[in-house]
C-alpha cells in the first residue's frame, strides 16, 4: 500500500513538472501573430514581444481617420509605433513652464518583427502640429527600433511630417524613415522594402529622412528602397541647419553599419538661407561603415551646389567600400551587385529587387469598360513591389467590340511567389 502512495506521488509530480515544462518552453516562444491592420497596435502593447505577419494588409483612408481602427485620438493620426507623449510630470526636475507642449519621444521596439515577405499597404501617417514642434519629430511605422525587423514590405505608402516656425532659439532633430524613424545600437532591420512618398516640411531643424529609417547606429542589410523622399526648410534662423536625405538612412551614426542594400528612389532636398540641403544617394551623413551599397542613376537633387554622390562623409572616422551610384550599364548587370545573395536578390534592368516577395497582386477585379464601348481597351496587372506585368493582361478588350453585358472585368488577385 505504501509502495502504491509513493508511486502516485511520483507520477503526480511528474505531470506537474511536465505541465510546468511546457508552460515554460512553449507559451513565451510562440509569436504574435499579425494579419488585420487593427493587428498592429498589439505591437505597441508590448515593445519586447515576437511578431510575425501572415498575410499581406491592406490599410484604408478610412483606418487612419477619426474612429478608424488605428486612429489615434490624441495623437490626431496614426501614432507611429513605440511613441508616446510625456509631460512636465515625467520629469519634475524641469520647470513645467519650461515644458514644451505635446512632448513625444519614443520607447523603442526590442522585439522581433518577421514580415515573412508580407506587406503593409496604404499606410498613411499625417504628423502635423500648427503650434508644437515637440509633438512631429518621429516619423516611421515604429519610432524607434532597438530589436529586429526582418522580411517586411511597405508599398504605396504617404508619410507627411509638418512643424511650425518657432523662435531660432529652440533646436530640434526630426526624423524620419518608411519602417524606423531611428534604429538604436542594437537595432537590426534586415530584408526590408519603402516604396511610396515621405515629405517633411519644417523650419530651420535639422531633418533626417530615409527610405528605411532617418537615422541608424545599428545594422542594416539587404534592404532596397523605391520610396520618393523630400526635405525642405521653410525658414532661415541665423544659425546652420541641416537637411539629409539618403536612399537608406538620413545619417548612418558612429556605430552604424550598412550593407548589400539599394536605392531607385528620387530624393531631394530644398534648403533656404543659412540651411544646407544634403542629398546622398544612399547615406545623407555618414558616421559609419558602409560596404556593397548602390543606388540607380540620374535621381538626386541637391539644393547645395554639391555635385551628387553616393554618400556624404563628415570628417571623424567613417568607411564606405563598393558604394557608389550606378551608370546604366552597371544598373542591370548582375555582376555589379557584389555580394548580394541570389537567395535574396533577384537582378533587372532598372536594378535589384527581392527575389523571394509575396505578391499583392490584382488589388481588385477592375473595371475596365461598359458592354456597349467598341473601342480598344489596355490594361496591365502588375506585381506593385517589382512591377513585372501579369501575363496576358496587356489587352484585354478587342479593337472591334465585344457581347453585350453589365461590365467586363479583368482578372482576379494573383497568387504567384515569385517575381511577375
Amino acid at each position: 500500500m505504501k509502495a502504491k502512495r509513493i508511486l502516485s506521488v511520483v507520477l503526480a509530480l511528474c505531470l506537474v513538472c511536465g505541465m510546468l515544462s511546457s508552460l515554460a518552453f512553449a507559451a513565451p516562444n510562440d509569436p504574435v501573430e499579425i494579419s488585420t491592420a487593427a493587428d498592429l497596435l498589439l505591437i505597441g502593447n508590448d515593445l519586447g514581444g515576437n511578431y510575425v505577419l501572415t498575410d499581406n494588409i491592406t490599410i484604408t483612408e478610412a483606418d487612419v481617420q477619426p474612429g478608424g481602427s488605428l486612429y489615434d485620438e490624441q495623437f490626431g493620426a496614426f501614432k507611429p509605433i513605440g511613441l508616446r507623449l510625456y509631460t512636465s510630470a515625467d520629469f519634475p526636475e524641469i520647470d513645467p513652464n519650461d515644458f514644451p507642449e505635446n512632448y513625444y519621444d519614443p520607447i523603442p521596439f526590442t522585439g522581433t518583427l518577421d514580415g515573412q515577405g508580407y506587406s503593409i499597404s496604404g499606410l498613411s501617417i499625417a504628423v502635423i502640429s500648427d503650434t508644437s514642434v515637440a509633438a512631429c519629430r518621429f516619423l516611421g511605422l515604429f519610432g524607434q527600433n532597438n530589436g529586429t525587423i526582418r522580411n517586411l514590405r511597405i508599398t504605396d505608402a504617404t508619410y507627411t511630417l509638418t512643424a511650425p516656425s518657432v523662435a531660432a532659439s529652440v533646436a530640434y532633430t526630426f526624423y524620419a524613415g518608411g519602417i524606423a524613424a531611428r534604429v538604436g545600437a542594437s537595432g537590426t532591420i534586415d530584408q526590408c522594402s519603402f516604396d511610396g512618398k515621405i515629405t517633411a516640411t519644417v523650419p530651420h531643424h535639422t531633418v533626417l529622412i530615409g527610405g528605411v529609417c532617418g537615422d541608424n547606429d545599428g545594422t542594416i542589410t539587404d534592404c532596397l528602397n523605391a520610396g520618393e523622399l523630400t526635405g525642405l526648410h521653410t525658414s532661415g534662423s541665423g544659425i546652420a541647419s541641416h537637411l539629409h536625405v539618403g536612399g537608406i538612412c538620413g545619417d548612418n551614426i558612429d556605430n552604424g553599419t550598412i550593407s548589400t542594400s539599394f536605392n531607385r528612389g528620387k530624393l531631394t532636398a530644398t534648403a533656404i538661407s543659412e540651411s544646407r540641403g544634403l542629398v546622398g544617394a544612399l547615406i545623407g551623413w555618414n558616421y559609419g561603415a558602409v560596404t556593397n551599397c548602390f543606388a540607380a542613376p540620374l535621381l538626386y537633387f541637391p539644393s547645395d551646389g554639391y555635385n551628387e554622390c553616393a554618400v556624404r562623409r563628415v570628417g571623424r572616422q567613417h568607411t564606405e567600400t563598393n558604394t557608389r551610384i550606378l551608370t546604366s550599364e552597371e544598373l542591370g548587370a548582375a555582376e555589379t551587385y557584389t555580394g548580394f545573395s541570389t537567395d535574396i536578390w533577384t537582378f533587372e534592368a532598372n536594378g535589384p529587387s527581392f527575389a523571394n516577395h509575396v505578391h499583392v497582386g490584382a488589388r481588385a477585379p477592375t473595371l475596365v469598360r461598359p458592354a456597349t464601348c467598341t473601342a480598344a481597351g489596355q490594361t496591365a496587372i502588375c506585381c506593385v513591389e517589382c512591377g513585372a506585368v501579369k501575363p496576358g493582361s496587356e489587352t484585354v478588350i478587342d479593337p472591334a467590340g465585344h457581347t453585350p453585358a453589365a461590365e467586363y472585368t479583368v482578372d482576379t488577385p494573383a497568387t504567384c511567389t515569385t517575381p511577375g
